[in-house]
Order: C-alpha cells, then structure tokens, then sequence
C-alpha cells in the first residue's frame, strides 16, 4: 500500500472528538436526568403515596363517620329505654317507632328483646308473631355483654325484609322494672356503599371495603357485594386484592391484575371492614412518563445542536492546522527534508509545527555529519573484517589441537582412577574382612570361656552325684539299724506279753487264793484283780505296740528298696555326667586351637591390607595428579576455545558493522538535504 493511499484512510481527528464530545455529553446528559428522574420520581411516588392515604382515610372518615352519628344516635335510644319507665308495651313500641328511618344506615329503626319473651319489631310487627328471640343465637350472645356498648354480630348479611346488605349491632340493656334484654340494630349498607361508589381517583380509580375475612361490602359493581374474595375468580383485581387486606392501614402496595394497581387501605374504627381504594399505576404516573417522554426529546436535539456546532469549530481550529502538519509529516516520512513549515498562531498546533520546523533543520544538519562518518567507517570496517578472518583461522587450529590433548590426558587420568578405585575397593574388603575376623574371634572366646565354666559346673555336678550316692550309703545303712532296731523291740514286746500271761495267771491265782480265805482274803483279792487288769492292760498295750513296729518296720523295708534303685541311679547318671565333663573338655581344647589358627589368619590379612591401603594411597597421588593435569588442559583447551569464539564473534561484527555501514549508507541515499 502506498503512502498515498494510507493517508486516505487515515480518519478525521476532528470528527473523533466530535463523536467523543457527543457521546460524552450524552452520558453526562444522561446521568443528570436519571438523577433528576429518580428524584423526581420519589418525589412524585411520596406525593402519589400520601394523596392515597390522605384519599383512604377521607373515604373511611365518611364512613366512620356516618357509622359514629348512628351509633351517637342508637346510644341515646338505649340509654332512655334503660331509664324511663313505660306505662305499657305499647308505650314501648311506640317509643322504638320513632326510631325508623331517623338515620340512613337505620331505615328499619331498632328493636328490642327481652328475657320474659317480649319482642319488638316495630318496623313490621308481623315478624313478632311466634318468633323466640330468646333462642336465637344474637340474643344468647348479647345478653351476656357486661358493659353498654353496641358489638357487631357475626358478619353482614342481606336482610330479609328490604333485601339490603346490613350488619347487625346490639348492646344489653336493663330496663326501670327489672327486665333485661338486647337492643338491636340493624345497620344498612346501601347509604355507605353509595358515597364509596361516588369515589373516583384518576380516571378509573374506585373505593371498595372488604371485611378481612373476604367478604365484599361495598364495590363498583354491586352484583358482588356480600360474596367472597375468593369467589370472584373472573376478576382479577379481586382476587389478588386478599393480600392488601394483610397490610397495616396506610400502606400503599402494589396488586397485578393484568394491569399494575396501586392499593392502599384503612381500617373502619371498631369494625373488621377495611376501605381499600385502588388506581392503576399507568394513570398515576401518566404525568411522570410525559416529562420522561420531554426529556428524552430535549436530549437528542440539544446533542444534535452540540454537535453540529463542535463540528464546526473543530474543523476550524484543528482539522485545516492538522492536516497541514500531517501532509508536511508524510514529505519527511519518504525522506523529504527540504520542506518549509510555517507555524501560525499561539495554540498547541501551532506550537507543533514550530517544533517540527525545527526537527527538520536539525535532522538535515545530523544527516550530512551520518553520511561523512559513514565514508570513513565503511573502509575502517572492511579491514577489520580481513584482520578477525585471519584471527578465527588460528585459533581454530589452537583449539584442535589442545582438544586432542585434552583427550589423551583425559583417557591417562580415567585409568588411573580405576586403578585406584580398585585398590581402594580392596582394601575395603580386607578391612570388612578383618572386622569379620575379630567378630568370629570373639565368639570363638566367648565359647572358650563358656566351655571352661560348662566344664567346671559339670565337675562341681559330678562330685555332688558322688556326695549323693555316699548320703544314700549312709541311709540305706540307717535304715538296715533300724529294722535290727525294730526287731528287738519286737523281742521285747513278746517278752513283755510273756511276762502279762504269768501275770494273769498270777492274778488269778492269787484270787482264787482270796476267795478261800474268805473275809480275811478280800483285801488281797482287790490287789489280785487290779493286778490282773494291769496285765490285761500291759498285754492290750504291748498287742498295739508290736503292730505299730510291725507297719514301721514294713515302711523301713520300703524305703530301704527304694533308697537301693535310687543309689544305683544315680550311680548310673554319675557316669554321664562323668562322660559330658570330658566332652566339654575336648570341646574347650578344639576351640582354643581354632582361636590360635583364626589369630594367625588374622595377622596375614593384616599384611596384606597394609599392602592394598599402600597401593591405594599411590593410585590416589597419581589419579589425583593424573586430575590436576587434565583440569589444566581443560581450562587451556577453554581458553583456546574461547578465543576461537572470540575471534569468530569479532569476525561477526566486523561483518555485522560493514552491512550495517552498507545499511546506513542506503538508508542515508534516500534522504533529501
């Protein structure tokens, strides 16, 4: 693309900050009127929000107010009942006449009954004929009232006898003789339901009331009256209105029923019925919209306006100065340095071209000195090119060889190191080896000293068997001296018994002896029988005593058998405890030969680690040598390398600075001076 044709597509920078101007002057316009809208806007909703409270509570005072002079009126009916007295009933009624069609919520007056049965209806006496009103759930509930106010009863109802919507009041009442009763009311709607359709808000804005149980008082269309929210489900604004109802008095909300309504609702004093009027948010904020509308107009055409004049202006002040400034800046872009730029006025425009004047005065001044430096580096530049080829061919050569070089060394230096690390290697191995000698040493000891103390417990074990045998000598001989022991006693005892039978036949002797002496011999008949119980006691005793030796000399006989296997017993273990005793002994001289052998072994390993560590430590000196040689090479072989790259780089640049001199010069050719 041609330069002529870049600077056609090149956009208008007075067009720009026009377009930048209009857009910023519309976002400021913008934001001012958002910010006047939402002002305004709360503003007019707060007016909107108070004109429907002010609106709802006007429309409930009308009620309240038509509800309060009745019931001023009512009270003062019941008072005077309760404290005249009439001469008959017909008194009485004709009291209660006068009070038909006093006000419009009464056109049917108040009526009166009382716990004797009495009932008055004065607006049509007919319905007095068999009607119990004592029966009736009014009545039941009224005449347990304490106080004297009038209480709504149940929820309002289309009365039977004008067919109107009405809601039933009554109070307790006690008359002068005694009686009590209930005073009744029944309070039309027809007069409330037509001031509340006479409200109109906007253009379709009404008023309803609604009791917050739903059901429907007083509305436009007065088909609905007396049926519930939740019935009407063909209209919309009704059905969604339940949620109002759930709102405190003043609040104004909004209800979708197709269209958008704003709601607002008070309550009726001393009632659940509820005044709620509703208008549709297009028609309050009609007059909003309008001068939204009128703003959004006055914008346009003020920025239109803007506009145009900024348009104006800039092509004036900016477009004409600068396209001059930019024609003059596409000469120098191709290289023209004899254009003239006249500078005209006191703006930053004018400034610029000022400056540019003066740019291209020294640019054409700097550009002859260029061109005659250039002459001069471009021969300096050629035979430094020459000098660093020369240069980069020795050091190459130098760099071969010491590669080379460094390559032998380096081979020299890796076998000494293998060298050494084998004789490193085994030395290791003779010192793990050694270590390994020491150990079984050392078991081999320990086992020694072990046998030794094996051997000597055995021989402290074989002569405690000797000692054994010789203490059951000694027993076997203790028992053999008490079974001769025992035999003599049993001598003894049969001389014993001997001597208790010529004892016994003495005795008896000597009694029979007594028995012929007669009185004189019976002393010495006592002496006889006692002497022959004492025999015949000593031979009972001595019967026991040869029985006890005979069991101590059977037990004697045991043990002296048993003490024999015993003693021949351990005769026989003697001999191989005897014969383990010379085994450990062979064992303790086995082993302190193998600790001789492994002693000698050891020494030997000794010498030849002393030769290995030797050898190692040489290999060491030589590698590490071998190492120091080659890193001197190898730094040698790096320097020549570096100069090799060095005089490659310098070659390099010596040819980077003669293109960039042939670069200069071409580029400084196409310049106009």
């Amino acid at each position: 693309m041609s330069k002529k044709q870049e600077t056609k597509n090149v956009k208008s920078i007075s067009r720009k900050l026009s377009l930048i101007s209009a857009v910023m002057l519309v976002i400021s316009m913008i934001a001012a009127e958002l910010i006047v809208i939402g002002f305004g806007y709360n503003m007019v909703q707060d007016l909107i929000n108070k004109s429907l409270k002010t609106e709802v509570s006007t429309d409930a005072g009308l009620v309240n107010r038509e509800l309060n002079a009745t019931f001023y009126y009512l009270n003062g009916v019941a008072d005077a009942v309760e404290q005249n007295t009439f001469a008959d009933e017909a008194a009485l009624r004709s009291y209660l006449e006068g009070t038909i069609g006093r006000y419009e919520m009464i056109p049917t007056g108040a009526y009166l009954a009382l716990n004797d049965g009495t009932f008055i209806y004065p607006a049509d006496p007919s319905i007095e004929e068999g009607f119990v009103a004592t029966e009736k759930a009014w009545y039941t509930e009224a005449i347990a009232y304490t106080d004297k106010y009038f209480y709504y009863y149940d929820v309002p109802y289309f009365d039977t006898a004008t067919g109107n919507l009405c809601s039933t009041v009554q109070r307790h009442v006690k008359m002068k003789d005694g009686r009590e009763g209930v005073f009744v009311a029944d309070l039309m709607m027809s007069s409330v339901q037509a001031k509340l359709a006479d409200v109109n808000l906007y253009d379709t804005g009404k008023a309803m009331m609604v009791t917050t149980d739903g059901l429907i008082l007083s509305y436009e269309d007065a088909s609905v009256c007396g049926q519930k929210l939740e019935e009407q489900t063909g209209n919309k604004l009704l059905e969604n209105i339940n949620e109002v109802l759930t709102k405190d008095d003043g609040t104004v909300s909004s209800v979708n029923a197709g269209s958008k309504y704003l709601t607002c609702g008070s309550t009726i004093d001393g009632t659940n019925w509820k005044v709620i009027i509703y208008v549709k948010s297009s028609e309050v904020f009609a007059a909003v919209t309008k001068i939204i509308v009128t703003l959004i107009i006055f914008t346009i055409l003020a920025v239109a306006v803007v506009v145009f004049i900024m348009v104006r202006v800039l092509t004036k002040m900016i477009k004409k100065p600068v396209h001059e400034l930019t024609n003059n800046i596409e000469k120098i872009a191709g290289g023209d340095f004899t254009v003239e730029v006249h500078a005209k006025g006191n703006d930053e425009i004018a400034y610029m071209n000022s400056a540019m004047g003066d740019f291209i005065a020294g640019m054409r001044d700097s550009i002859t000195d260029i061109k005659d430096a250039s002459v001069r580096l471009r021969g300096e530049a050629h035979n430094s090119q020459d000098t660093a080829d020369h240069l980069e061919g020795a050091a190459e050569n130098q760099s071969s060889s010491m590669e080379q070089i460094r390559g032998t060394i380096s081979n020299m230096a890796d076998a000494v190191t293998s060298v050494a690390e084998s004789a490193t290697t085994l030395a290791q191995t003779i010192d793990e080896v050694n270590e390994g000698e020491k150990r079984i040493e050392e078991s081999m000891n320990t086992l020694v000293q072990k046998a030794e103390i094996g051997k000597k417990d055995m021989m402290t074990v074989s002569e405690g068997m000797t000692n054994v045998v010789a203490s059951m000598a000694d027993m076997a001989d203790a028992v053999n001296a008490v079974d001769e022991a025992a035999q003599k006693i049993n001598e003894i005892v049969d001389m014993i018994t001997a001597i208790s039978t010529q004892t016994n036949l003495l005795s008896l002797n000597a009694s029979i002896e007594a028995a012929r002496a007669g009185d004189a011999g019976k002393g010495f008949a006592v002496v006889a029988s006692e002497i022959g119980n004492l025999a015949n006691n000593s031979a009972q005793a001595t019967s026991e005593i040869a029985g006890i030796i005979t069991e101590m000399s059977s037990r004697v006989r045991m043990l002296s058998e048993k003490s024999n296997t015993n003693t021949e017993l351990i005769n026989h273990n003697a001999e191989y405890v005897n014969s383990a005793a010379a085994t450990f002994e062979q064992i303790t001289e086995e082993l302190s030969e193998a600790s001789d052998t492994l002693n000698s072994i050891a020494q030997q390993m000794m010498t030849v680690n002393d030769v290995a560590s030797n050898m190692a430590a040489v290999s060491e000196e030589q590698s590490a040598s071998t190492q120091e040689i080659a890193s001197q090479v190898e730094v040698v072989t790096e320097a020549a390398r570096g100069v090799a790259e060095s005089s490659d780089m310098v070659s390099v640049a010596a040819n980077s600075v003669a293109d960039a001199v042939d670069v200069i010069n071409n580029n400084l050719e196409r310049f106009t001076i």
